[in-house]
């Protein structure tokens, strides 16, 4: 009980921002008529000026698991950035094509939009 009264009283500003694992599904260069009616986010690389509009088909928040309600409210409505380690990690995402899925597991830094992203998957599907 003690414990919770000090968290109420805390600023917000201390708390550290929540990293979460997210993975992410779905494919680059929707046509205009599947923006209309889905999930659709826009993807950039740090320091590049090109932006990607990606067709969501599929969210799941890996850690800590919990429904992806609010936080898909909330990236979709802004670009989020993708960090990449390695650079056959960024190739795999530039070079998909309209008809390949990807699927990203990614670190999601809330408090910068940033999306660490740790593993690519690529598989053909028709939409």
């Amino acid at each position: 009980m003690v414990v919770e009264e000090v968290k109420d009283r805390l600023p917000a500003e201390s708390s550290p921002p929540l990293q979460l694992i997210i993975k992410l599904s779905g494919f680059l260069h929707p046509s205009p008529q599947e923006r209309v009616s889905r999930h659709i986010l826009t993807l950039a690389f740090p320091g590049d000026e090109k932006q990607y509009t990606f067709l969501l088909t599929d969210m799941q928040i890996v850690f800590p698991k919990k429904p992806p309600g609010d936080i898909l409210s909330e990236i979709q409505h802004s670009t989020l950035y993708l960090h990449a380690g390695e650079q056959d990690v960024v190739e795999q995402i530039i070079s998909a094509t309209p008809s390949e899925q990807l699927t990203l597991l990614a670190r999601y830094s809330r408090g910068g939009r940033m999306l660490f992203v740790q593993n690519v998957w690529k598989s053909e599907m028709p939409r």
